[in-house]
Formats: C-alpha cells, structure tokens, sequence
C-alpha cells in the first residue's frame, strides 16, 4: 500500500512537472501583457510543487 501511495506521488510529480514546464509558458505567450497572473503561476506552482516534495520526503 506505501509502494502505491509513493509511485501516486511520483506520477502527480511529474505531471506537475510537465505542467509548469510546458503549459505554462504557452498560456504566457498568449499573455505577455499579463505578468502579474504568469507571477501568481509561477508562484502557486513552486508553493505546490514544495508541499509534493516534502509529502514524498516525508514518506520514505
């Protein structure tokens, strides 16, 4: 059940990843006038991508 439970948390990971990566940049260049929403992205992902981590962390 932890084995599941981590590989979960891995594959949520990494779509996050992929995400931030990708999507955002896209939807950034269709919005250049708008830095403060690409800050409010850029922000709220790192925020979420911190918690990710220290919930994996926390599970091994």
């Amino acid at each position: 059940m932890l084995k599941k439970d981590f590989l979960r948390d891995i594959a949520i990971f990494i779509v996050v990843v992929i995400f931030l990566l990708i999507v955002i940049p896209v939807i950034s260049s269709l919005l250049k006038q708008l830095l403060l929403l690409q800050a409010v992205i850029a922000i709220g992902g790192a925020i979420f991508l911190r918690i990710l981590i220290n919930r994996i962390k926390g599970k091994k």
